[in-house]
Order: C-alpha cells, then structure tokens, then sequence
C-alpha cells in the first residue's frame, strides 16, 4: 500500500509543478533562458565590433597607401614581381650595404640560428623598404652551418636577392658601399 501512495503522491508534485510555475526547477530554467539571451546579445555585439574594427582597418590602410578604398589591389604574383624588380634595380644603382659574416666560425649553434632569424628580418624590412639596399652578405659559404640553418629557417633563402661575397670588401665610398 505504501507502493501506490508514493505513486499518487509523485504524480500530485508532478501536477503541482505544471500548475505552480513558481517552484525551483522553474525558476532555474526561466535563469538558464536569460543567461542564454544575454549571451546571444553579447555574441551579436562582438560580430558587429569585428566587421566596424575590420572596415576602420581597410580604410586606414588605405589612408596609408594613398589609394581609394575601393581600388583594386594587385595579385600577389604581381606584388612580388615588382618588389622583386626594386630589389633587382638596388642591385645596379643603389645603395649596398655588406654584413659581414667572418665572424660564424666561433658562434655557437644558438648564436648561428638567432644570426639566421637578424639575416631574414634585414631581408625582410629592406624588401619591404622605398629605397632598398642592396645586401652583400660576405663570406658566406654554401657549405657552412650558417648558411644551413638560414636554409632552414628561412623559406626561400636560396631565392633571396643578396650578393654573396668570398672576402669582406673594402670601403668605396664612390661606389656608395656600407659595411
């Protein structure tokens, strides 16, 4: 008998909570239904901040470049073509500069790889440069550890645009070389 009351008295809650909205459970869906509405809100807020954030970023960089906004843009191929053309144009009449590399024989491995990761950022900012020099890099050898981990961490390397030198040259101002 106690079996069949239980069972009655199970179903009454369950009729009560149907009836009285008030009760815990309730209470705690209505919570989850608000945190969930709150964070959809916060969710559409951070979209709409990410699409202003990226049409200020378009159109600042467009300041920068002197162009209209809405101008196109050169492909990659292209873009590259031309920084190649400059940095090919430094190399006949503009200015050098030599980094003088006699020194790798007694830098250890972590002084060879940090070397690598200067020689790729030179190279790098000077590509991006105006007015690019044109880099010699001097007693660099193809059989050298140095040039091995600039292999190796430097994508590219061997099509880098860079003069490689046996021996340091001497300074000449009239040929406007910079060591």
């Amino acid at each position: 008998m106690n079996i069949g009351i239980n069972k009655d008295q199970s179903s009454l809650n369950r009729l009560c909570h149907s009836v009285f909205p008030s009760t815990p459970s309730f209470r705690r869906q209505k919570n989850v239904l608000r945190k969930q509405k709150n964070w959809e809100k916060t969710l559409a807020a951070k979209k709409g901040r990410r699409k202003e954030e990226k049409q200020r970023k378009k159109l600042r960089q467009a300041e920068e470049s002197g162009s209209a906004p809405d101008s196109p843009r050169h492909s990659k191929r292209v873009v590259k073509a031309i920084t190649r053309e400059r940095l090919l144009g430094a190399a006949d009449g503009g200015p050098r500069l030599c980094v003088d590399l006699s020194m790798t024989g007694c830098m250890s491995h972590k002084e060879l790889s940090r070397l690598a990761g200067q020689i790729r950022r030179l190279y790098g900012s000077n590509r991006r440069a105006a007015r690019p020099f044109h880099l010699y890099l001097a007693e660099l050898r193809a059989d050298s550890q140095l040039y091995r981990e600039c292999v190796r961490k430097n994508a590219g390397f061997e099509n880098y645009v860079v003069g490689v030198c046996v021996r340091v040259p001497a300074i000449h101002s009239s040929r406007g070389l910079v060591a």
